[in-house]
């Protein structure tokens, strides 16, 4: 890990998170550890939506969404508001959008290494 990324996060060489951050931590991989719920991040991850506009975005039924909406809000990854008669979901902060964008550049760049790796051959 870079020095930069080092000092952005607050970690230390060598440190391993402890505690609460390492329970923390685990939870909120944990919650994205679902196809389901990925798919409603990346539905949110431009513009809030009402939980009818995500499941027919997902194709998942209003139920399914609540369920999975529930458990990213408990893990801090969406908050939800009200407008009128509607509840809103809209991702947490950038820090939800930076994680799911640097873990789809993680995958882009090994997926990259791949073909490279097979056109070798």
């Amino acid at each position: 890990m870079s020095t930069a990324v080092q000092q952005a996060s607050g970690l230390q060489p060598g440190a391993l998170p402890q505690g609460r951050t390492l329970d923390d931590l685990t939870q909120l991989f944990k919650a994205l550890g679902d196809p389901s719920r990925v798919r409603i991040m990346f539905r949110l991850f431009t513009a809030e939506a009402c939980v009818s506009e995500i499941a027919q975005a997902v194709q998942l039924s209003g139920s399914a969404v609540s369920h999975h909406l529930h458990i990213l809000r408990m893990n801090g990854l969406v908050q939800r508001h009200r407008r009128g008669k509607r509840i809103l979901y809209q991702m947490d902060d950038a820090h939800v959008r930076a994680i799911l964008a640097q873990g789809c550049d993680h995958i882009r760049e090994k997926q990259n290494g791949r073909q490279t790796e097979s056109c070798r051959r």
